[in-house]
């Protein structure tokens, strides 16, 4: 009797403990989940507010040019063309393009050898 009691307690014991430890694993499991998701999610807000004010300053650095009256390829022109690149790291190039789409310029014409291919709309 004495000897049933013992190994009883024993067995609760072992099953008391295996739960305690699933618990433990199963929640942190949960609370790493709901920790990685929040940081996700502040990630992504993040993400989107800079995307956000880059192409608000995108936006402002093409107002500018128009301000200026830059709508074409005169040495003048594509030297503020420049300047807004340099000015606003968000824009990498500017290029004057034509109603079909063919660059006529652009401020840094050695860029349009790497993506002449891109940039040209696809004919359906």
């Amino acid at each position: 009797m004495r000897a049933h009691r013992i190994v009883y307690r024993a067995v609760v014991m072992m099953v008391t403990t295996g739960a305690f430890a699933a618990a433990g694993y199963f929640g942190g499991l949960g609370l790493l989940d709901y920790q990685n998701r929040a940081q996700l999610r502040d990630l992504a807000a993040l993400l989107l507010h800079r995307a956000e004010v880059e192409a608000d300053f995108a936006f402002v650095g093409l107002s500018n040019l128009v301000e200026a009256g830059v709508a074409g390829c005169d040495p003048s022109s594509l030297g503020i063309m420049r300047q807004q690149v340099y000015v606003r790291s968000t824009i990498n190039d500017i290029r004057i393009v034509d109603n079909e789409g063919r660059i006529l310029c652009a401020a840094f014409p050695e860029t349009l050898s790497f993506d002449a291919e891109a940039t040209h709309p696809t004919r359906p």
